[in-house]
Order: structure tokens, then C-alpha cells, then sequence
């Protein structure tokens, strides 16, 4: 038995892959690539009661082609063309899938024609769109990055900085392959990440074992489940519409809103799930305050660092 067999255990699910209850066996939860095939895995994943967290890559290079780094010019949400991809998969009919999270895949440092894209800007980029993900969805979300950002040949110290700030906020996933034992990464292996300073949390850590490409969480189920506010009894229903269809209309409506009053007496009817999503929220905010005051004490010391 592995050290690393407490810990919870996800499958990755790439673009085009067919998922199937077979393949869920031993894991906890799926990391599903959004694209082909999308819907269909999303579904098997619930009837299979694990929870999903979508699987999408940051594109840089749309900010920074359009906008010459002038983030003034960047849209708003509504208007923002990788919101607008994720509203297709995270939403039909206006009402929220049964996703879980969201990862976001920083990896990418180039632009369409292929020239690189500095690290302030590529970490701008990400943060830019982990926090609209946040707003606009309130799911737990995770920065997924290897180390090519931080290989870009024209990176300065700044550039540096800018990125090592980004892991230090919002923490990292990355991948190491290892050599594995029973599905699981060997005794006296650990990720490798992008960043390893002080105060760097991680995780999800992305290996191969059995011919899957498996994620280690840096915790145990149940520790999982409490973050992603997973409970499959209140898991809302699949809707198996197309996800690409961009006719269903989209409820941008803020979701911290008070639910809609009904007709007797005006007072507020909350049911148990609505009771449950807010109690999530709360907690999420709570964490974010105390993350933050972590944050800030750990950005001091990493700027002292490098003076």
C-alpha cells in the first residue's frame, strides 16, 4: 500500500473520451475536459455519484492579441469569449449542471502565432479569469499549471514575481509523472511544482498510473467533498441538452440575490437544497477572508525575499 493511498483520488478525463462507469471504479472524483463527449461523461460521472470538476485552458493569447495588454479594453464577463465557453458547459436553460468545481489549465504562454507571452501577463490573464469563474459560478476553483510559463525566454524578474504571486494566491495543481504502485504514486514520490516557495499550497497532483491519467488531492475524501460542498443525495439532476447550444438562454441574474418571494404574505420559502448553496457560500467566503490575510503576510515575505 502506497502512503499516498489515503488521499482522494480523481480521474482525468480528457476531450473525446468516453467515460464509463467502469473506468470510475477506484476513484473518487472526475476531472472532466470540456469539448466532445462533455454532457455524456458529466452524466455517467453522476449517475456514478462522483463529482465533476470541469477541466478548461486559459488562452492568453486572447487578451493579449485584442487588447495590446491594456486591460482596460478587456470585456466584461458577459462579453468575455472564454465566459461565454463555460456558461455553454456549466449552464442549460439558465440552470446550473451538476459541476462540481472548476480547473483551470495556466499552462499556455503563447499567442496564436506562436510568439510567447510574458509571465505578468500570463498571470494576469489567469487571475483574471479565476476570479469571473468565482463571481459569476461560486464554485471552489483550482489553477492547474506546468512549468512553461515559467520557461518563457523573455521572462524578467518581474515576470518571475508576477507568476510566484499567482501560485502563492490561489495555490496549484501541476503534473509529475512518478513511478506508481497499485494505482497509486510509490513511496518517497511527490509532485514537483512550478513554485515550491514558502507558504505554496497544493492541490492536485496529475500522474499516470494503469493507463489513466489520475490526479492525487491533497487530502482524503471527505476533505474533498467539504471543499467542493459535495453531497450526491442534493446533487442537482443532469439536464443531457447539447452544451454547445448557444439558444439556451443563460441566467445572469446574481446569484448571492434572495430568493424570489412567494404569494402568501411575502415571506422568503428557502427549501433544503437552497439552504444547503447558501451555507456552502458562506463557509466559501469565510475561507476566502482567512486565505487572504494568509496571502497577504505571504506576499510581504516573498517581496522582502527579493529585494
Amino acid at each position: 500500500m502506497s502512503q499516498w493511498s489515503t488521499r482522494a483520488k480523481g480521474i482525468f478525463v480528457n476531450e473525446g473520451t468516453k467515460l464509463t462507469s467502469e473506468m470510475l471504479t477506484g476513484f473518487d472524483v472526475a476531472v472532466i475536459k470540456v469539448g466532445v463527449n462533455f454532457t455524456d461523461n458529466l452524466q455517467i460521472a453522476y449517475n456514478n455519484k462522483k463529482p465533476v470538476i470541469l477541466f478548461y485552458e486559459n488562452a492568453p493569447g486572447l487578451y493579449v492579441e485584442s487588447a495590446f495588454n491594456d486591460m482596460s479594453r478587456w470585456a466584461a464577463p458577459n462579453d468575455d469569449y472564454q465566459i461565454k465557453e463555460l456558461d455553454k458547459y456549466i449552464f442549460s436553460g439558465g440552470v446550473k449542471r451538476a459541476i462540481a468545481g472548476i480547473m483551470i489549465d495556466g499552462s499556455v504562454c503563447k499567442e496564436s502565432n506562436g510568439h510567447e507571452i510574458a509571465g505578468q501577463w500570463v498571470a494576469k490573464t489567469i487571475q483574471h479569469l479565476l476570479d469571473m469563474c468565482w463571481k459569476r459560478y461560486l464554485l471552489p476553483n483550482y489553477l492547474y499549471m506546468n512549468n512553461n510559463p515559467f520557461k518563457v525566454t523573455t521572462n524578467t524578474d518581474n515576470d518571475i514575481f508576477a507568476l510566484q504571486s499567482l501560485v502563492i494566491t490561489n495555490g496549484i495543481s501541476s503534473p509529475t509523472f512518478v513511478a506508481t504502485i497499485d494505482g497509486y504514486p510509490a513511496d518517497g514520490t511527490r509532485p514537483s511544482l512550478p513554485y515550491e516557495g514558502e507558504g505554496v499550497k497544493w492541490y492536485f497532483w496529475l500522474y499516470s498510473a494503469s493507463g489513466n491519467m489520475s490526479f492525487i488531492y491533497n487530502g482524503d475524501k471527505n476533505t474533498l467533498y467539504d471543499e467542493l460542498g459535495f453531497v450526491a443525495s442534493i446533487t442537482d439532476p443532469i439536464d443531457t441538452t447539447d452544451p454547445i447550444d448557444t439558444t439556451d438562454p443563460i441566467d445572469t441574474t446574481d446569484p448571492t440575490d434572495e430568493p424570489n418571494q412567494d404569494d402568501s404574505g411575502g415571506t422568503f420559502v428557502i427549501d433544503a437544497e437552497t439552504k444547503e448553496y447558501l451555507r456552502r457560500i458562506a463557509e466559501a467566503e469565510e475561507r476566502d477572508a482567512e486565505a487572504e490575510e494568509r496571502q497577504a503576510d505571504d506576499l510581504d515575505k516573498l517581496a522582502g525575499v527579493l529585494k
